[in-house]
């Protein structure tokens, strides 16, 4: 053993020496450690069996006993049984205060994001070992595990009621006193969709659910328009088109110039005029328009992170989740998805901006030839997980080669659930309320 690993195993020792001693200051330090921050298994079963006898309310003014409760659960075989665990907590012995033991605590934890760097250091030297291996994968996934290793731990948030209110009231008047109302939610400038959901909050998962072909990318672009018009940084990243293809959709949105005559060439040189009219007049709006085919969420943060450090950022459009690549091919596909639904909500919150996804449904009716039913959020494909993490959950319903449309919504949080009626038009690719 060398000498780091001697002074963590003193380390540790001195503090569940002060806990053992001290069972008052476990309250303390439940929050800041737990047994996997330790560098030896053992010992952070011997922590977390000391936490389930303070919690249990047992007895442990008298060490021998706590010994034998422990060594009756198998924790401190390693160290002798009883009398080895009272032999190291004599040891070890010191102030056995709060502030001391909050100081190891916190020592616990920052030795472990140490070892979790270099363990995941290792891993990416292995990784790129391989010839095969992708050198974009590798890079982005050590990133993301370097900065969850090295992000400090945030203990749980808690406040007495009033404190909390108090909070609330201070948001609101930050919010007056700026006049642009930036804290506010991110608004899509349908009124009806706004008036329900108070906008699109920071931190939360918002899903946009249609089936194929009824228009949920150019609901979507639209929303994002509006949001960069009002001075609000967008991205908006597709998993299966192009920037040309998604601009070609502003293009008819904006000009009515459609998709159709620029994808067959039927336009004219004043066509070609009124596109880069367009563009100057678009210079200064601050909307990304990424094709990430492929992309992994991890891979989509991080565009993210840099994006709002050079442009800002109020919002992420993606189209489509179940196109999102899993980091996790091993396992099955309810599985992938739900994991990609998570990960979407950590990076909403991690970056502070709603992270607003498109969401395939599952296809009902059009083998048999019936039109399709509205849709229900038993519809949502391949994971019931999505339902859980969003905050929001919108599905948008329409016939095909039909203009009418609704969008439907079918999960909200802080408000009540109804149907929105809109007309959609499909030259122009727009949805307005009816």
């Amino acid at each position: 053993m060398n000498k780091a690993m001697d002074d963590v195993e003193v380390m540790e020792w001195e503090f569940i020496s002060r806990i053992t001693l001290n069972p008052a200051t476990i309250d303390a330090v439940g929050e800041l450690v737990n047994g996997t921050h330790f560098a030896d298994k053992d010992r952070g079963m011997i922590f977390e069996g000391l936490s389930i006898m303070r919690n249990g309310g047992g007895e442990m003014s008298d060490i021998k006993v706590v010994g034998m409760k422990l060594s009756n659960d198998g924790c401190i075989d390693s160290v002798g049984g009883t009398v080895g665990f009272v032999r190291k907590v004599l040891e070890h012995t010191g102030e056995a205060s709060v502030a001391s033991s909050i100081f190891y605590a916190n020592e616990i934890v920052r030795s472990w994001r140490l070892r979790r760097i270099r363990s995941i250091a290792n891993e990416m030297l292995d990784d790129s070992a391989n010839p095969g291996a992708n050198p974009t994968d590798i890079a982005e996934r050590c990133s993301m595990q370097i900065e969850q290793a090295s992000a400090p731990e945030e203990k749980f948030q808690g406040a007495m009621l009033s404190e909390a209110i108090m909070e609330c009231a201070d948001m609101m008047e930050a919010q007056i006193e700026k006049g642009d109302m930036t804290n506010a939610g991110y608004k899509t400038g349908m009124d009806t969709v706004d008036e329900m959901t108070g906008g699109f909050m920071p931190g939360e998962l918002a899903i946009l659910a249609a089936r194929t072909s009824v228009g949920k990318t150019a609901c979507a672009v639209g929303w994002a328009i509006h949001g960069v018009m009002q001075d609000r940084p967008s991205l908006v990243i597709s998993m299966e088109m192009r920037q040309y293809q998604l601009a070609q959709r502003i293009i008819a949105r904006e000009i009515g110039l459609s998709a159709v005559d620029l994808r067959s060439g039927a336009f004219t040189l004043d066509d070609v005029k009124a596109v880069r009219d367009l563009g100057n007049q678009t210079d200064g709006l601050k909307l990304g328009l990424y094709n990430m085919r492929g992309a992994t969420v991890p891979q989509i943060a991080s565009l993210a992170r840099r994006w709002k450090y050079e442009h800002g950022l109020a919002a992420i459009f993606i189209d489509y989740l179940q196109l999102i690549e899993p980091t996790n091919t091993k396992v099955n596909r309810a599985e992938q998805v739900s994991k990609i639904s998570g990960d979407l909500l950590t990076a909403a919150d991690k970056l502070d901006v709603p992270v607003i996804a498109l969401s395939q449904l599952n296809r009902a009716g059009q083998e048999s030839g019936k039109p399709d039913p509205p849709p229900l959020l038993s519809n949502l494909r391949e994971s019931g997980s999505i339902e859980q993490d969003a905050e929001v959950v919108m599905m948008l319903h329409r016939q095909r080669d039909q203009e009418d449309a609704t969008l439907y919504m079918r999960k909200l949080r802080q408000g009540s659930l109804g149907e929105i009626e809109l007309a959609y038009n499909g030259p122009r690719f727009t949805f307005t309320e009816r």
